[in-house]
């Protein structure tokens, strides 16, 4: 054979591969394709699932676990979330150490979450045991378990870390660039599910705020009158909304705590909480820093700092977090809010602030209620003035048409004070030298008592109720003469039911020429208006008087004359 085809020969060979290695290639491209049919079905499923779960990203992350071990191969997978306190958390766990992983807490600058999301790439470590900075708790743990390889990619949404996605292989055996690939993607999911949730139950959390607020708001008109159905619904509303176990709404009064209104649990730890208040605020030494305006909350009652008598009534009632919110009105605190959990744990900063919004609306409440009572005390006020005014007219036309008629113009007198002050029995005593005889008189109670009155002669004394205004000639009020020690006709005053007494004396030129005295059932004192009132109805009577006494003088003076 020639060189030349001999040459020809040898080319061909060279550009014909051989028929093994075709089939070897073919064999790896369906290993491929099938390998990506696999990745995009698990993809296709993991976004099903992020369709289906808008408020909860758990599911995602169970999907995404079942994905990981199906196509890693892998003993150990995991989802890591940073939390609003910048702590790293496992959210979800597939392998043996779940229980002992889900313990885990650790801040996110020393995690090694914190390190991927700084670095916003993949982390891959082929073999545990060759890694020289390994922690000695990660050391033991090898030389417990044997090594691994792992792989960790970050979960980023919007260039902010959010958590990230550990792959666990043991024996070791590396990841693939291409498995390197599909963990970011399906990290990349997961912080979509993640966003998706948040998002989803900021609206959620925005709606029911919105409606709760509304609902108080409703309860804050139909109940201008009432602060407790307001307190009761923001108690019930706070607790809904901030996830507690037990709320309470408290009040200071003076020095001490009030409560107001409060969520049950059940009937013993209820009935301690009733039983604890009122309580002198000094012992409570977080509330006195409430009162001075500050937000407080105990993340774990257990803790040496919270006060005795804190955490005894937070194991009675059950819980182990508190959050205390103050109710300011106009710069100074006249109550406070309080929400427990049964976890111990710090209290979202949006949480705070919800439970600041109920506070405000405590305020809004008490004010309203509080200018309601000023515009009906006015109101009162008004009425009382207006029927005060209306009867002193009426009696001054009866002295007018009375003139000389002195028992009817007196006993009009004493009607009248009675109905505006609500009494029972009235009197009028006259002076003559040291003792005091009945005038005129009004009994409801026992008409039969107005023959004792009629026959009796009063001197200065503390026995009597004009015994007394003689005696200090001034206005006396008795509370409750059955229990005056210094009373002597307790068996008459008990026959005729009378136990508040009011005494105002009749003055003349500063001197006294008798007394005006009423009284009424309930041991209830009179007021100060009421006592302006028979004041003034005393200085009428003694008008009247000097008005008889002046004519029957000119009267005698005409005798006299003819």
């Amino acid at each position: 054979m020639s060189l030349t085809r001999k040459a020809s020969s040898a080319a061909k060979k060279a550009i014909k591969p051989p028929r093994q290695d075709l089939a070897a290639a073919l064999v790896e491209r369906e290993t491929e394709l099938a390998e990506a049919r696999r990745q995009q079905a698990a993809t296709a499923e993991i976004l099903r699932v992020i369709s289906r779960s808008p408020a909860d990203a758990g599911p995602v992350f169970e999907a995404i676990l079942e994905a990981c071990q199906r196509l890693f191969g892998s003993d150990e997978i995991g989802v890591y979330t940073i939390g609003d306190d910048d702590m790293v958390r496992v959210a979800a766990w597939r392998g043996p150490r779940a229980e002992e992983v889900r313990r885990d807490v650790t801040p996110v600058a020393e995690s090694v979450t914190g390190r991927i999301i700084r670095e916003r790439r993949t982390h891959h470590i082929p073999d545990l045991r060759a890694e020289p900075n390994l922690s000695p708790t990660v050391r033991e743990r090898v030389e417990r378990l044997g090594s691994a390889s792992l792989l960790y990619a970050p979960m980023l949404w919007e260039d902010r870390g959010v958590g990230s996605i550990l792959v666990a292989r043991s024996p070791p055996r590396p990841f693939s660039d291409r498995e390197q690939a599909l963990l970011q993607s399906f990290a990349d999911q997961a912080a979509i599910a993640i966003e998706n949730a948040r998002l989803f139950n900021e609206t959620q959390e925005t709606l029911e705020r919105q409606t709760a607020t509304a609902d108080i708001l409703r309860v804050i008109a139909s109940s201008p009158t009432d602060v407790r159905p307001v307190f009761e619904a923001i108690a019930t509303s706070a607790n809904r909304l901030l996830g507690g176990f037990s709320t309470a709404v408290l009040r200071f009064v003076g020095d001490a705590i009030h409560l107001a209104a409060f969520t049950p649990t059940n009937p013993m730890a209820d009935e301690a909480l009733r039983t604890s208040f009122p309580r002198p605020l000094a012992e409570f030494r977080p509330f006195l820093l409430v009162r001075d305006g500050e937000t407080i909350q105990f993340a774990d009652t257990e803790a040496d700092h919270v006060p005795f008598l804190n955490r005894e009534l937070a194991r009675l009632r059950g819980y182990r977090s508190m959050l205390f919110a103050p109710v300011m009105s106009k710069g100074a605190a006249i109550g406070m809010i309080s929400v427990t959990r049964k976890e111990p744990g710090d209290f979202a900063a949006h949480h705070v602030q919800l439970l600041k919004t109920f506070a405000d609306q405590a305020v809004i409440a008490i004010e309203n209620v509080r200018l309601f009572d000023e515009v009906q005390a006015r109101t009162r006020d008004l009425e009382a003035s207006l029927e005060q005014q209306t009867a002193t007219a009426d009696v001054l036309k009866a002295i007018s048409r009375s003139a000389f008629d002195l028992e009817t113009v007196l006993e009009s007198l004493i009607s009248t004070a009675m109905r505006l002050c609500n009494a029972k029995q009235g009197v009028i005593f006259r002076r003559h030298g040291d003792i005091y005889r009945y005038a005129a008189s009004h009994m409801l109670l026992d008409p039969a008592y107005r023959a004792h009155e009629q026959t009796a002669e009063i001197k200065a004394g503390r026995g009597t109720l004009i015994g007394r205004v003689a005696l200090e000639n001034r206005t006396v009020q008795i509370e409750d003469a059955w229990g005056d020690p210094d009373y002597a006709e307790k068996d008459e005053i008990r026959r005729t039911k009378v136990r508040s007494m009011l005494g105002v004396p009749l003055l003349r030129n500063g001197e006294p020429i008798g007394a005006f005295g009423l009284g009424r059932e309930e041991p209830v004192p009179f007021t100060q208006r009421q006592i302006e009132l028979v004041t003034t109805f005393a200085d009428q009577a003694v008008i009247a008087i000097e008005n008889v006494r002046l004519f029957d003088e000119v009267q005698a003076k005409t005798r006299d004359l003819e």
